[in-house]
């Protein structure tokens, strides 16, 4: 037997609020929308549980990638870097400092990004399970320093991080 894709796909229309509501119903609807967004916006309990939701997403994804994702050679992460990633990202998350990006390392891992007030900060979490801190801005040469493994560490690497972009 051979399969063969339909040749026609019927595409279903469907109408938009604007052409089926009449103006005062949605006025209302762009109203109650606009308030939802707001309350979602102004609510930190929401914005940290969006962020670690999109977190989540942004690790299984990195999780997927396969050796020579750069095509430059480049080993994925291992799964120790997400992990490592993972917790780390949600401590700061907890802190109330959402990343801006978390990609793949180039060297192997994960490296979770901020940029606040021209400062660059990020958190590389290496497939070696070596964690590295590391900041720059326009103004002041790059700094590095190891992340010891444990909450301490990574509290004093949040509050040093936090401190920095702040400033």
């Amino acid at each position: 037997m051979i399969y063969s894709p339909p040749q026609h796909v019927e595409l279903r229309y469907r109408p938009s609020y604007t052409e089926i509501a009449n103006p005062e119903i949605l006025e209302r609807y762009k109203v109650a929308e606009g308030e939802l967004i707001a309350s979602r916006e102004g609510s930190e309990y929401i914005r940290r549980k969006i962020a670690e939701i999109e977190v989540d997403h942004r690790l299984r994804q990195l999780a997927s990638l396969h050796v020579n994702w750069d095509t430059y050679g480049a080993e994925p992460p291992s799964q120790g870097a997400i992990s490592a990633a993972d917790s780390i990202t949600k401590a700061f998350i907890t802190f109330g400092l959402i990343p801006d990006a978390i990609t793949p390392s180039a060297e192997g891992g994960v490296a979770i990004c901020f940029v606040r007030n021209q400062k660059y900060a990020d958190i590389e979490c290496f497939n070696s399970g070596d964690i590295l801190g590391v900041r720059y801005s326009p103004r002041e040469d790059p700094r590095a320093w190891a992340v010891l493994p444990g909450a301490a560490a990574t509290d004093a690497t949040i509050q040093s991080i936090s401190q920095y972009l702040s400033a």
